[in-house]
């Protein structure tokens, strides 16, 4: 009898110490210009942030879109800045979704525009290459025999239009079409969309303002899409190599704020998310 409550008792620990049955693939997209690609300095990143991250697997891609496979999510995966994607996979991986597997996929150039760039008709050179490097990523996950799923998707754009005011006025328009396309193209109807509202640095102040509204008024109007406030975020300021672009401060909290829209509830209805 001894024996046998011995026996329950370790089931009972083993049974609350095992993993998950199942863990969820979850692939998450990372667009935009240069405040998405970034400027953060990577020898300024604190622990835990500043080593590989086993758990979180990057896309490594060239220029064209074109995959050269996953590698673990880390500062100075291609050179000696990071963007928001370290500080976004380590909380969606330790505090949004701990128990999944997290992929992330980014395609970002800077100076780009969403009126044509990322125009998602087949003419905008990044959105095909954004297109080709997601598919490609997802192919490898099934080719690894996974079930990866789409899970969200961050944008980080909008300061080229601001800064020339060529589409401008359009860009609410054109940002519904963007959204609806990318879920469009990866059978994702229900995809988390955050927006990271640009800071009120580029542009005449009419045609911040225009942006800025867009970006704040879209997730008023489609399901699942959601904005952040970037303005409180340390800058490189005026007389240095980047001004008006997020520093190492600045890109780990905007990592931080993109995950935390990602997972919270607000992010399925049309409340901004801070």
């Amino acid at each position: 009898m001894k024996n046998v409550a011995v026996l329950a008792a370790l089931m009972t620990v083993f049974a609350f110490a095992a993993p998950p049955a199942f863990a969820a693939v979850k692939v998450f997209l990372l667009a935009g210009q240069s405040n998405m690609l970034g400027v953060g300095t990577a020898s300024e990143m604190p622990a835990p942030y500043n080593v590989p991250q086993t758990n979180v697997k990057y896309w490594k891609t060239d220029g064209t879109g074109r995959g050269e496979g996953w590698v673990d999510l880390r500062p100075r995966i291609v050179r000696d800045f990071f963007g928001p994607e370290v500080t976004f996979g380590y909380t969606l991986a330790h505090s949004i979704f701990p128990n999944d597997r997290i992929y992330l996929v980014k395609y970002a150039i800077g100076g780009t525009t969403l009126t044509t760039d990322w125009k998602p008709d087949g003419t905008g050179y990044c959105y095909t290459a954004f297109k080709a490097a997601v598919k490609a990523a997802m192919q490898n996950l099934t080719s690894a025999n996974l079930s990866p799923s789409i899970a969200g998707m961050i944008w980080m754009q909008g300061e080229a239009e601001a800064h020339t005011g060529v589409g401008a006025p359009q860009y609410a328009a054109n940002l519904t079409r963007f959204i609806t396309a990318v879920r469009s193209d990866f059978a994702a109807p229900d995809m988390p969309f955050v927006i990271g509202r640009i800071s009120t640095y580029y542009g005449t102040k009419a045609n911040n303002q225009l942006v800025r509204t867009a970006e704040e008024t879209v997730p008023g109007q489609m399901r699942h899409v959601s904005w952040i406030n970037t303005d409180d975020l340390g800058q490189w300021p005026l007389g240095t190599d980047y001004p008006g672009h997020y520093n190492a401060q600045g890109q780990i909290q905007l990592g931080i704020r993109f995950a935390n829209a990602i997972g919270c509830p607000a992010n399925k209805g049309s409340e901004k998310s801070r």
